[in-house]
C-alpha cells in the first residue's frame, strides 16, 4: 500500500503509515511534518496577517491570539465546539494539536516524498525544512524534499496557474523509483 495525503490529510497520511506496517511508500504535500500544529497555526496566522498588510505589532497580535486560542481548545477540548470549520472540533484539535509527525516518521524505512510550496502560508514551508533537518541529523536517505517556488499551498503558482497534478505525478514517479 502506498500512502498520500495533503494539507490536514498529510497528517493523517503519515499517521497511517507510522502504523500500518505493509506502506510501502509515503507521499506528504502541503503539510510539513516538522512542527507540531499548535507551532505551524500561529506562524500561518501570523504569515496572512502579513500578505494582507499588517505591521509587525498585528502579526505578533494575530500570532498571540491564535496561540491562545488553541490553549482554550486545549483546554476545552470537546465535540460541541468548533474552530476552523464546522466538522473540526476542539477536540479534534485537541487530540493532534501536540503530534510531532516527525517523531514516528523517522522510524520509517520507506520511501517518503514531501512536495512544499515556497509560498505555502497554511503549511509554513519552516516545517517541511525542520522535518528535513530531523531526518538528516538521524542519518535516515529515505525522505525526500521537493520545494516548488513561488507556489501556495494549492501548488498555485504566482500567475495563479495550478500545479497540483504536476506535483502529484512527481510525488509517486519518486516513491516508485525509490
Amino acid at each position: 500500500m502506498y500512502v498520500f495525503g495533503g494539507s490536514e490529510g498529510g497528517l493523517l497520511a503519515g499517521m497511517l503509515a507510522s502504523y500500518y506496517p505493509n506502506v510501502k511508500g509515503l507521499a506528504i504535500i502541503c503539510y510539513g511534518g516538522g512542527l507540531k500544529f499548535d507551532e505551524a497555526w500561529p506562524i500561518s496566522s501570523g504569515l496572512q496577517k502579513k500578505l494582507e498588510g499588517a505591521d509587525s505589532i498585528a502579526v505578533k497580535t494575530e500570532e498571540a491570539a491564535v496561540k491562545d486560542t488553541l490553549n482554550n481548545i486545549r483546554q476545552h477540548a470537546t465535540f460541541l465546539q468548533s474552530f476552523s470549520g464546522d466538522d473540526n472540533t476542539y477536540a479534534w484539535w485537541a487530540s493532534v494539536m501536540d503530534l510531532r509527525l516527525s517523531n514516528s516518521l523517522v522510524d520509517l524505512d520507506v520511501p517518503i516524498f514531501v512536495g512544499q510550496g515556497t509560498e505555502d502560508i497554511m503549511a509554513p514551508p519552516i516545517s517541511a525544512k525542520k522535518l528535513q533537518q530531523v531526518f538528516q541529523q538521524a542519518g535516515k536517505t529515505n525522505l525526500y524534499l521537493k520545494e516548488y517556488i513561488g507556489y501556495d499551498h494549492s501548488f498555485t503558482d504566482q500567475e495563479h496557474k495550478n500545479h497540483l497534478v504536476e506535483v502529484c505525478v512527481d510525488a509517486i514517479s519518486w516513491i516508485l523509483q525509490h
